[in-house]
């Protein structure tokens, strides 16, 4: 049960929060000891933790990009930075990617090609897109955040999504700093165009009637966020926005993708590799919707390696660039 002087009307009701014991605002997952798996029961601890501010990991600040940097919480109590350390609602975790759930996410995304994205949250009724530090920041190591590189297309879809739902149309830091994000990792790791969703106005828990005139758009300019997602679901289809692979390859091959993922950290790097799979049908013709061979935020042109694998174990490999919008066609009859 929430406390009665909730909701107070504003996105970060921080008194409130402390008075209200238990999950209601709780962000953060049951990690008590960093790299040691949560023994059972143990996450009942945190029932009567007040805000969250108890050991754990905000997962939403666990991912590899920009990890540890502006508005995610380290180990230790900053004056400066303005963060409990370990008991704070935003700690990072011991490294990126350090959280089960955080993995789970990568290895989804990292073995699909995700072309578009979204992910639910409460509050604020805000559609927000990457990056989730202020493009002024500069990491540890030299880089300069600036604009997400397709910052016009996604404000642009960012528009369509809030003419359905009402929300905010805006760049997540423009809420504030809270980089480690899913969003800005699966764009900088695959250049999947990634989004949060902050819905409803205050409550991080709103009552469930609330929850269902979000989604079915009552008493909003457009469908609510089911129309969003539609839009979204269209988008993610929309050669125009990401890249197609055609060829044709001995039926029944199956054909392997690959490049780095590494993203960037505050101080340094996270290390992954994406590895997606198609087999060709009888025709022997392919068509693969596949993300730009080049990362966002990569300084020079990347290539896939395409392998191409027969049933009679014969293999051919190739090296193909693919850009945004590009259609690439490629020759696989020698696998």
């Amino acid at each position: 049960m929430l406390n009665p002087l909730d909701p107070t009307g504003t996105l970060l009701p921080v008194a409130t929060q402390v008075l209200t014991p238990g999950l209601a605002y709780l962000r953060k997952n049951c990690r008590l000891v960093a790299g040691v798996d949560t023994p059972d029961g143990t996450c009942a601890a945190m029932l009567t933790t007040p805000a969250g501010f108890g050991l754990g990991v905000d997962l939403n600040r666990n991912y590899g990009q920009w990890w540890s940097g502006p508005g995610a919480a380290g180990t230790a109590p900053s004056v400066t930075e303005f963060h409990a350390g370990l008991l704070d609602p935003r700690h990072h975790g011991a490294d990126a990617f350090s959280e089960p759930e955080t993995r789970n996410v990568r290895d989804l995304v990292l073995s699909r090609q995700v072309t578009t994205l979204i992910t639910n949250h409460t509050s604020g009724n805000l559609v927000l897109r990457p990056w989730a530090g202020a493009p002024d920041h500069v990491t540890d190591g030299g880089v300069p955040l600036g604009l997400a590189p397709d910052e016009r297309a996604l404000r642009r879809l960012g528009a369509r999504f809030a003419a359905e739902n009402g929300y905010t149309n805006q760049r997540s830091h423009e809420l504030y700093d809270g980089v480690g994000t899913t969003e800005d990792w699966a764009y900088a790791a695959t250049g999947a165009f990634g989004f949060t969703f902050e819905i409803g106005p205050t409550e991080f828990h709103p009552p469930f009637e609330d929850v269902v005139a979000e989604y079915v758009g009552a008493d909003r300019p457009g469908g609510g966020n089911r129309a969003a997602y539609l839009v979204a679901l269209a988008h993610a289809a929309d050669r125009r926005a990401h890249g197609v692979l055609t060829g044709r390859a001995p039926a029944g091959a199956t054909l392997t993708l690959t490049r780095d993922a590494s993203t960037t950290t505050w101080d340094g790097s996270s290390p992954a590799r994406l590895r997606t799979t198609l087999t060709v049908p009888r025709s022997g013709d392919f068509t693969w919707h596949v993300n730009p061979s080049t990362r966002p935020t990569s300084q020079q042109p990347e290539k896939y390696r395409l392998t191409c694998t027969s049933a009679r174990g014969e293999q051919q490999v190739t090296r193909v660039s693919v850009e945004r919008g590009e259609r690439v066609r490629v020759a696989l009859r020698r696998c």
